[in-house]
């Protein structure tokens, strides 16, 4: 689908513009560090170094931890593994830290109120996305524009 998308962006003739009306809108998402509000000894992503997170993006979370190993200058297990424990959940994630199985997660956050009512606060975002629609400048000549008038 990608290599498609690519193909048919590019090659096109048309120009297209990209439509700024849902850039920096409600629409952003960010994937967070979250962690229990209640454990105070938890204040920044480093102290997650060596801890438990559960997450459904673990290879995204698996490479930030092991980024952040190196930069602490965690010394590197033999058989190439992080000292951070990154598990996979599917599902509700934000429940994870409540039912004892993760330190800290690590999860789409697109409103607060379900991360505010599981108790988590967040200390770090690994990436930040906004939709962003694009659209042609001019119509193509098979959109039917005459039906859709007169729809």
């Amino acid at each position: 689908f990608l290599l498609f998308f690519f193909f048919f962006f590019f090659k096109q003739k048309t120009a297209y513009e990209l439509s700024a009306c849902l850039v920096g809108s409600e629409m952003c998402i960010r994937d967070r560090v979250q962690v229990p509000e209640a454990i105070e000894s938890i204040k920044s992503v480093e102290d997650l170094v060596g801890k438990k997170i559960a997450t459904s993006f673990d290879l995204l979370s698996s490479q930030f931890f092991r980024e952040l190993e190196e930069k602490k200058g965690v010394p590197k297990l033999n058989n190439g593994r992080l000292h951070t424990s990154v598990q996979y959940l599917s599902g509700s994630v934000e429940a994870a830290c409540a039912l004892g199985l993760a330190d800290g997660i690590v999860d789409l956050v697109e409103s607060w109120e379900t991360m505010r009512a599981c108790g988590l606060k967040p200390i770090a975002t690994l990436l930040s996305s906004e939709a962003v629609l694009i659209r042609p400048t001019r119509p193509h000549e098979l959109t039917h524009a005459n039906l859709i008038q007169l729809i």
